[in-house]
């Protein structure tokens, strides 16, 4: 049995699906709209006009693969209709020989017996033997009967296989329509699929620009809020501390007060120099030595004006704990602690709290 092969199906359905979930993480409002006109989707465009063409795009896809559906369906079903029909045919054609062969041995037997037949006793059997001759005549008519309903059924079995043959061909025309139809509706869907991505690229593309827009203007944000926490955190320099003399010698800016992690400012003046840069007593007094998390190695001068000056980061010290002259040096520049590069971390501690060291450094530094 020969059946009418169905065309090859574009494999739509995964694009279809990953496009449709792709959609739906989009804000494109509410339901799916107008056909879509077919052309690419624009490049430019405010969101909401991209986002309606997406909606426009996707329900002519919607629709151009209902449409695809449709027409397989109605193809494979057609070509189940003409499967059957080619069954019956070729059970009728089984049943005509079987009939034939039945009319062919119904015109044998009628020759044979075209002189015996009227009812006169045969030769054969004698002319005293009538009731013989009259079961041999009736036993004649059954099978005459059974053989002229035979040739009846093949009769109307020919008439009906050529209905069948007809209808068989009807089918065959409208599935070969069908299958031209197919081709045109998988043409029309995939161009639709294609659109539909192109205005998604489309949206996605713009949502990407506004979204790095926005994060723009927020970054700018941040550092104008943490230019401006600082300059409110930051303590101005000040009058310089009476008879100061510079801890190092190196680089610094007036970072007092600048922002830290977890919400902290900064404390003191970093000040940028080699590791193993002699550091001195800014003033004469007592010093102590202390390894800490952060601060690493430090020392901590109580000076004899009544200020405590705060050394950190140091790589080693000079000495150990004891009373020290102005300008002696109690320690080296290091890297110790949480710093990312050699430098002195410096505060000055006064009995009214942490001051801005800038003014004594750029006095005497």
């Amino acid at each position: 049995m020969r059946r009418t092969p169905l065309p090859a199906v574009v494999r739509l359905g995964l694009p279809l699906v990953a496009l449709s979930l792709a959609l739906a993480c989009v804000p494109v409002g509410a339901s799916l709209g107008a056909q879509t006109t077919g052309t690419s989707a624009p490049a430019s465009g405010s969101v909401g006009e991209l986002e309606q063409r997406l909606r426009e795009a996707q329900s002519a896809s919607n629709a151009a693969a209902a449409r695809f559906q449709r027409a397989t369906a109605s193809l494979e079903t057609l070509v189940d209709e003409i499967a059957g029909v080619e069954r019956r045919i070729a059970a009728g054609r089984e049943r005509a020989a079987q009939l034939r062969l039945i009319a062919v041995s119904r015109a044998v037997t009628a020759y044979k017996q075209r002189d015996g037949g009227s009812g006169a006793p045969s030769p054969v059997l004698g002319s005293g033997d009538v009731m013989r001759q009259v079961r041999r005549n009736t036993l004649l008519e059954l099978a005459n009967a059974k053989d002229n309903a035979a040739i009846a059924e093949l009769r109307v079995l020919e008439e009906d296989l050529g209905v069948q043959k007809a209808d068989l061909a009807t089918k065959r025309g409208e599935a070969e329509r069908l299958v031209t139809r197919l081709d045109a509706e998988r043409a029309t869907l995939a161009a639709t699929v294609a659109d539909a991505q192109s205005a998604y690229d489309a949206l996605v593309e713009r949502l990407a620009r506004e979204a790095a827009s926005r994060a723009e203007a927020e970054r700018r944000a941040r550092l104008a809020a943490a230019e401006a926490s600082r300059a409110a955190n930051a303590a101005p320099p000040g009058t310089p501390v009476a008879g100061f003399q510079c801890p190092v010698r190196g680089t610094y800016t007036n970072d007092f007060g600048d922002p830290r992690s977890g919400g902290r400012v900064h404390a003191g003046i970093d000040i940028f120099a080699a590791t193993g840069t002699p550091l001195f007593a800014v003033k004469s007094g007592s010093v102590s030595f202390a390894q800490e998390g952060a601060g690493g190695n430090a020392v901590y001068l109580s000076g004899s004006d009544g200020n405590t000056y705060y050394y950190a980061h140091l790589s080693s010290y000079a000495g150990s704990s004891r009373s020290v002259a102005q300008g002696e040096v109690i320690g080296y520049v290091g890297q110790t602690g949480n710093a990312s590069a050699p430098h002195l971390h410096f505060e000055i501690r006064t009995p009214g709290g942490i001051v801005n060291p800038y003014a004594s450094l750029s006095a005497s530094c």
